[in-house]
């Protein structure tokens, strides 16, 4: 795969986080198929995704990926017409290609041989996402949780890695996250404000998924005063006035 990091004569931009051990590596015949590169850029960055073919003469019948979110699709009706490659290269049948772009401009290949087969085999685990918005100084506690079709490992035996990557501005506190019970924890203090992401990966075994945790750390916004408070500030000052318009100077 070839890839591109902008360089701007002082620093280079966050490269696009990408591992392949999240694609399903079987199409089943005649199922929809359906995955996700699971890319990850910067915090600020946002990824498109195109299906330019780097180093293969086609596209498997009917494969598409979504431009936005990244979503990889075969519909079944060409997955069923799907034969297996005779020219002796077992499990890789078909394969198909295109880009990650960052709009930094930033950049990397994705290519990716799969097989084809009847029946499905393992599937790997999936991570849920989510997103926390949080304020500068507060202690971010999440718990991360991920589902698996139980293959090859039993049910419940995913194996947890730690952080393997936190995006965003350097943080005053370094966060943690427990790969026994899951528990991400992070205190924000003296962090500055902006958008972090915190990547922590599950593994059933053979394959892979990457979770990612945005958190969305902002300031607490200076107080304004209501409008009643503002009233009974105005009749206070125009009481004092007619007071003092009343009292009368004294004379020897």
């Amino acid at each position: 795969m070839n890839s591109t990091i902008v360089w701007n004569g002082a620093t280079a931009n966050t490269p696009i986080l990408f591992n392949f051990s999240s694609v399903q590596p079987e199409v089943v015949r005649g199922v929809n198929y359906n995955g996700n590169l699971g890319a990850v850029g910067g915090a600020g960055i946002t990824l498109s995704y195109d299906q330019t073919l780097n180093g293969i003469p086609v596209q498997p019948p009917g494969f598409a990926v979504d431009t936005s979110t990244g979503a990889l699709s075969i519909p079944a009706v060409n997955t069923a017409a799907y034969i297996d490659n005779s020219g002796g290269n077992a499990g890789a049948d078909y394969a198909f290609s295109g880009n990650i772009n960052a709009s930094d401009g930033s950049k990397v290949e994705f290519d990716w041989l799969f097989d084809a087969v009847n029946t499905a085999g393992n599937n790997a685990p999936t991570v849920t996402d989510a997103i926390i918005n949080a304020l500068v100084g507060a202690t971010v506690n999440h718990t991360f949780t991920a589902t698996d079709d139980g293959l090859p490992n039993p049910p419940n035996a995913l194996t947890w890695s730690g952080l393997v990557g936190f995006l965003g501005a350097a943080p005053a506190i370094l966060p943690t996250f427990n790969p026994l019970t899951q528990v991400f924890t992070w205190n924000t203090t003296g962090s500055a404000v902006g958008t972090y992401i915190a990547l922590v990966q599950a593994s059933d075994g053979s394959l892979t998924d990457i979770g990612q945790l945005t958190i969305k750390l902002g300031t607490q916004p200076g107080r304004v005063p209501e409008p009643a408070t503002l009233s009974l500030l105005g009749l206070g000052l125009a009481g004092l006035g007619w007071i003092g318009r009343r009292k009368k100077p004294a004379n020897g």
